[in-house]
C-alpha cells in the first residue's frame, strides 16, 4: 500500500506498515464483484478518499473488506479503481 498525502510536490510515499481492515460500503462491494480478482479471493485497488488522499495498491478481501492505514479508518472512499500492475 502506498499513500499520496495530497501535497503537489509529493507523489506517492513508500509502503505503509500499520493498517486496519474496514468493511466497505455496499456500493463498493457491488462495483468490485463486477471486476476481476487479482488473486484468489482478493483484489488490489487504488482509492481516493474524501480528503483527497490517494492510496495505491490496497488489498480488498472478498469484495467486502479493505486494508487502510490506521489514520484512515473514518475516511470515506470517494473513488476506487482496480490497481494497474
Amino acid at each position: 500500500m502506498k499513500i499520496d498525502n495530497g501535497s503537489p510536490d509529493k507523489n506517492v510515499t513508500g509502503p505503509v506498515h500499520s493498517a486496519m481492515t474496514i468493511r466497505l460500503q455496499e456500493k463498493w462491494t457491488r462495483f468490485l464483484v463486477r471486476q476481476p480478482e487479482s488473486g484468489m479471493g482478493y483484489q488490489r485497488v487504488d482509492v481516493r478518499l474524501a480528503n483527497n488522499r490517494k492510496i495505491k495498491d490496497v488489498v480488498v478481501f472478498n469484495a467486502e473488506e479493505i486494508e487502510l492505514p490506521d489514520d484512515c479508518g473514518q475516511c470515506e472512499i470517494e473513488e476506487m479503481r482496480i490497481h494497474d500492475s
